[in-house]
């Protein structure tokens, strides 16, 4: 990284703490490190020594003279300031800022009685003479105007950024988490990403922080901190967390606290951080563990020793906040979700680690989260053992008159409470409204007085619409600019770095003002947003960040026009910045600028930047090396229903890659019907949508629906190329190995590999790879197990090692190869979970239940069944649970089933059914002592707007009939042309 530019503030005391306290924040503010006497630790070396060091240090040195000459060190005539000029103006190139009080500061200040200070007047004048002769000076009397100079004067004298220079790969060298040493803090020590900063002091909360405390000697290793937004969870959470837990944990061995509030859906860098902290590992070593082995380490780390972990945020993580922003997801949005699965987790190696959670002893791990997570909930929503949940209601009475009193606003206790207690006595809104108060002009900080004078009412509504109301207050209060600037902030996800907020400043956008001016004003709307409780800086990570409440409603004030602005400027910053490297990406969070420029572009309708940055930065790295379906999902969702086919047509991908198949057949549906209904449909879209639905209802069991899109596709072929003539082989292929057809699949197969079409296009030779790996299995070819080795060993992306790994499985168990069988379940498992898969470890259960390791069975097996109704219907394993039950000795459940597996494989019935898994359950059936249930064929069904295919087919077709051909031209059909492509 960079180094900090360091500031030198000298001065002497006195008068001049409130300006000394002033340049500090403001080296903060602009990302500089102040050095100044009030942040000096105590040493050994004399103060001069300490002084002269810590002046040679420093880039910028900034000289304040006042009404003190100032101390003088033992046996020197000059004073600590003076001498500290000295050395400065020695040291070359270190510029000098000078500050001199005006006579009106001298005239308010200046007391002589004695000799020693007359004498200290006289020697005071001769500084002052010298620095005004060397230096242009700047005079300085009141406050504000003093802050708004020194910003100016530090900013113009900020020595260049090299980071801004850096190439991406420089960068990241560069970057302290990069480094192979171990920079940040390790267990005993706490550690906090970030540590909590709220808008208002923490008040009251004595129950609360008694129940935590009680809570941490039980037994229970878990612990949930439920409430809507802005009640004060992450702030009671982290009072306990900071200033009770270790009382209240004997031998605590260590505190780990994060929060996905500023981090994105995944879970990978949590648990990279918290492994790192746990084994004192740097970064890079940690970086180098697969994302999937992680959870296990870190879970063995929470059981050797007492460690309280603190969860922030936890709801970033569910299903109900899995949208193209989770940032600005309200409480409303959230209680109007009917879905049942908006308490589930996105990510399935998330799920299965918090769920494990509740096996941590002696460990302690604290949920904060708006709704509890599935993944520690029983059947009927009930918290699994080990879990022990509070609801949060707001603060009582006593606090809320209590935490006004911090907040610099009095009043009549009968009026405060008849106005906080309907809006819940909600901490966020007290510490909004007090900022109000203290607006209020006629008495400012006089509550009594606001509330008579305050122009609106509260009324009976519900609370959502309360704080709509009071943060629509607190909005017509603000300076216009100002307002601008935290809602142009909030079109932002997360927390927010200086840089970024000096290049988003709304001040110097389409003003006339300087940037030393716009600058200036930049920090007073700053200071002023963090006053009233809007804003929240954290001084020593030097970011900004808002209570989501605040963000989603900031937000919404934006017009049209102005949601455009704020996403340029955000979007221009970004871009500023090197782009990563895809191939060297190895998370999502290699990404994350990437992805927030993504975002900014959104918002500014900047649609063919958006297909540019998606095509050559993250389509590739997250859709195909990481398997990052979740976060594809979320980033696309907003082009749902555009007219940007390549987004929507790559949503509906995810979706099928993340098993999400409802979804995904009705974002095909949507797109195909977006192509038909255009006025002159492109015939490569069509096929290629129809290729995709057809992928879907193979998916989801629908066979005939899959061969009645491949019946379309046929019809689209009019110039298509080799690629898409080879595609549409290959599904017929798929079809027919997976309904029995075997000479047909192996004669399709065999010839797109003999025509070497599979070796032009790397995806076409994986999928012909596999589907004739999968075909001689079910044939029953006893070759296709080295066959298998050889194609594992060069398989490259996360979704060809699933498949290839799932058929090692079912190659390994039907050679009664149970060890190699356990292995390659547990490697589906991993595979699943790096993919956002549900991991349904139905075959790691029948592989230890086939090796008379019972207990484990049994153990997996339940876990499996828990998990079995995340899955949709068709990817549910019946068949797998089935035989494991069976060898369990648990014959009637396995008996049921074996049945909904039949009906599974049953599909729309014969010809239409996957062949080999129907002869598979009707031996299960028959070995349980079932019969096989009659079953009927389903009725002819058909694909999304069939009939508007149909006739735009025909006038295709009628189209072609009426065009001039060479009467020597015969008309060829698909099967006519593919066989002529493939004998050629």
């Amino acid at each position: 990284m960079p180094p900090v530019t360091r500031v030198f503030i000298s001065s002497a005391s006195g008068t001049l703490r409130p300006y000394r306290q002033i340049a500090i924040e403001l080296c903060y503010r602009l990302g500089m490190e102040p050095v100044a006497m009030e942040n000096f630790y105590p040493e050994t070396a004399p103060p001069l020594e300490v002084c002269r060091r810590e002046v040679s240090k420093s880039d910028i040195f900034v000289l304040l003279i006042a009404d003190r000459y100032g101390d003088r060190p033992p046996g020197e005539d000059l004073s600590y300031t003076e001498l500290e000029y000295q050395w400065a103006t020695a040291k070359h190139g270190t510029p000098i800022v000078p500050f001199i009080a005006d006579d009106r500061y001298l005239a308010a200040h200046v007391r002589t009685h004695t000799y020693a200070e007359y004498r200290e007047l006289g020697d005071l004048a001769k500084f002052v003479e010298k620095v005004r002769a060397h230096h242009t000076v700047k005079f300085f009397n009141e406050i504000e105007t003093f802050r708004n100079d020194l910003y100016r004067a530090l900013e113009f004298n900020r020595p260049p950024d090299p980071d801004r220079r850096l190439t991406h790969a420089q960068a990241v060298t560069q970057a302290s988490w990069h480094a192979n040493r171990r920079t940040l803090p390790s267990a005993p020590q706490p550690y906090a990403i970030p540590a909590y900063v709220g808008g208002s002091p923490f008040t009251g909360r004595r129950k609360e922080l008694r129940l935590l405390t009680r809570w941490a000697s039980s037994a229970a290793p878990v612990a949930v901190v439920e409430a809507i937004g802005g009640t004060g969870k992450s702030a009671l959470t982290w009072e306990w967390f900071d200033n009770h837990a270790e009382a209240a944990i004997p031998r605590l061995a260590g505190r780990f606290w994060w929060s996905f509030y500023d981090g994105s859906a995944s879970i990978n860098r949590f648990l990279q951080q918290l492994l790192g902290y746990l084994t004192a590992s740097t970064a890079w070593q940690v970086s180098r563990i697969p994302r999937e082995e992680l959870p296990e380490l870190v879970l063995t780390e929470l059981r050797r020793r007492p460690i309280l972990l603190a969860l922030d945020g936890f709801e970033r993580l569910l299903m109900a906040y899995h949208q193209y922003d989770p940032s600005k997801v309200t409480d409303t949005i959230v209680e109007a979700d009917a879905r049942a699965d908006k308490h589930s987790m996105i990510d399935g190696v998330g799920y299965d680690f918090v769920r494990a959670l509740v096996g941590t002893s002696p460990s302690k791990v604290i949920v904060t989260t708006r709704m509890a997570p599935d993944a520690l909930e029983g059947p009927g929503r009930s918290l699994l053992p080990g879990v022990y949940r509070y609801r949060l209601p707001g603060i009582d009475d006593s606090a809320v008159r209590s935490l006004l009193t911090k907040l610099g606003v009095s009043g009549g206790a009968r009026n405060i409470e008849s106005f906080f207690r309907p809006l819940d006595n909600h901490p966020l809104l007290i510490a909004i409204v007090a900022g109000l108060v203290r607006d209020h002009r006629l008495a400012p900080g006089d509550f009594d007085s606001w509330r008579e004078h305050q122009p609106f009412s509260i009324g009976a509504v519900d609370l959502a619409a309360k704080q709509r109301h009071i943060l629509d207050a607190a909005f017509q209060n603000l300076d216009p600019q100002t307002a601008r600037l935290l809602s142009w902030l909030s079109a932002l996800s997360g927390s927010v770095g200086w840089r970024l907020v000096q290049d988003v400043n709304p001040f110097g956008y389409d003003s006339d003002l300087s940037t030393a001016e716009a600058g200036a004003a930049l920090d007073a709307a700053l200071r002023d947003l963090e006053a009233r409780g809007l804003l929240w800086w954290d001084r020593q990570a030097n970011t900004y960040d808002m209570h989501p409440v605040v963000r989603a409603f900031s937000y919404d004030r934006l017009n049209a026009t102005e949601r455009v602005t704020a996403n340029e400027q955000i979007r221009d910053h970004f871009a500023a910045l090197p782009p990563e490297t895809p191939n060297e990406v190895t998370s999502v969070e290699d990404l994350q600028p990437t992805i927030t420029l993504f975002r900014a572009l959104t918002g500014s309708g900047n649609h063919g930047r958006v297909v540019s940055l998606w095509n050559g930065q993250l389509a590739k790295p997250l859709l195909v090396r990481l398997g990052a379906n979740a976060t594809v999902t979320e980033l696309l969702q907003p082009y749902e229903n555009s007219t940007i086919v390549i987004l929507r047509a790559d949503l509906s991908i995810a979706l099928h890659l993340a098993a999400e198949h409802d979804r995904g057949v009705a974002v095909e549906a949507g797109l195909l019907a977006y192509l038909l209904n255009q006025p002159r449909p492109e015939l490569p879209e069509i096929r290629l949508s129809l290729g995709r639905l057809s992928t879907h209802y193979r998916s989801t069991g629908g066979f005939a629906l899959y061969s009645k899109a491949l019946d379309f596709m046929s019809q689209t072929t009019a110039g298509a190329d080799v690629q898409d003539l080879a595609d549409l082989l290959l599904r017929r292929a798929i079809l027919a190995a997976t309904t029995g057809e075997v000479e047909a699949a192996r004669s399709a197969l065999t010839r797109i590999n003999e025509r070497s079409a599979a070796e032009r296009y790397p995806w076409l030779a994986d999928d012909v790879q596999y589907w004739t790996l999968a075909l001689e299995n079910w044939a029953g070819n006893p070759e296709v197990g080295d066959r298998l080795v050889d194609a594992e060993q060069s398989a490259s992306d996360w979704r060809m090692k699933l498949r290839l790994r799932l058929l090692s499985f079912d190659v390994s168990m039907r050679h009664g190869d149970l060890d190699a069988a356990l292995k390659a379940a547990e490697d589906v498992d991993r595979l699943r979970r790096v993919g956002g898969q549900t991991a349904i470890s139905a075959e790691s259960a029948w592989a230890l239940a086939a090796l008379g390791r019972t207990r484990d069975a049994e153990a997996t097996l339940g876990q499996s069944l828990a998990r079995l109704p995340r899955l949709h219907p068709y990817d549910r394993p019946h068949q797998l649970v089935a035989r494991t039950l069976s060898l369990l000795g648990r014959d009637e459940e396995a008996r049921q089933h074996a049945l909904q597996g039949y009906r599974q494989a049953w599909g729309d019935g014969p010809p239409f059914s996957h062949r080999w898994n129907l002869r598979r359950a009707e031996q299960l059936l028959a070995s349980l002592g079932a019969p096989a249930p009659v079953l009927r064929a389903s009725s002819a069904a058909t694909i999304p707007h069939e009939p508007r295919l149909r006739e735009w087919l025909e006038a295709r077709r009628r189209t072609a009939a009426t065009q001039v051909r060479p009467a020597t031209t015969p008309r060829t059909t698909l099967v006519d042309r593919l066989q002529g492509w493939l004998d050629r």
